[in-house]
């Protein structure tokens, strides 16, 4: 280690001396390195809703990325609907903003399991639940519901 070795390389004429550095000609190996995990799949749902006022007989097709972290229950119900056939109406549509309607899973219908209940979520991390807020009596604790929505969710 750290002696450099001469070698002599000769042809008819013609004589080549050179010196090996073990450290400058041989580097060290390359080193492991961790790979950054794969981004998560998603998984995508298709429902078929009707537009009131459009043509009942050609309901459109919605189909859904479903972000579990945000909402595990809304991403059970969303897969229940998607997977039994449930019903229901778009009513609007807006391009990468929003999307509002029904889905009707029945209630009970004979012959298919009953949907999963969907939570509503608690406020954002550091938002405080509003305290001045008059709620209806289908949701006596309305306020927040879950994240701040954001582009994608």
């Amino acid at each position: 280690p750290g002696r450099a070795d001469l070698f002599h390389i000769g042809a008819p004429g013609k004589n080549y001396f050179f010196w090996q550095e073990p450290d400058v000609l041989y580097p060290p190996p390359p080193q492991p390195v961790a790979l950054s995990p794969p981004p998560p799949t998603r998984e995508v749902v298709a429902i078929r809703l009707a537009v009131p006022g459009g043509d009942a007989s050609a309901p459109v097709e919605l189909r859904l990325r479903l972000l579990p972290e945000h909402s595990a229950s809304s991403v059970a119900f969303v897969r229940h609907a998607a997977e039994h056939g449930c019903t229901g109406n778009l009513y609007r549509s807006e391009k990468d903003f929003l999307v509002q309607g029904r889905i009707d899973c029945g209630g009970g219908t004979p012959g298919k399991p009953p949907a999963p209940k969907v939570e509503k979520g608690g406020c954002p991390d550091g938002v405080p639940p509003p305290t001045d807020r008059k709620c209806p009596s289908h949701d006596p604790k309305c306020g927040c519901h879950g994240p701040l929505m954001g582009k994608g969710m």
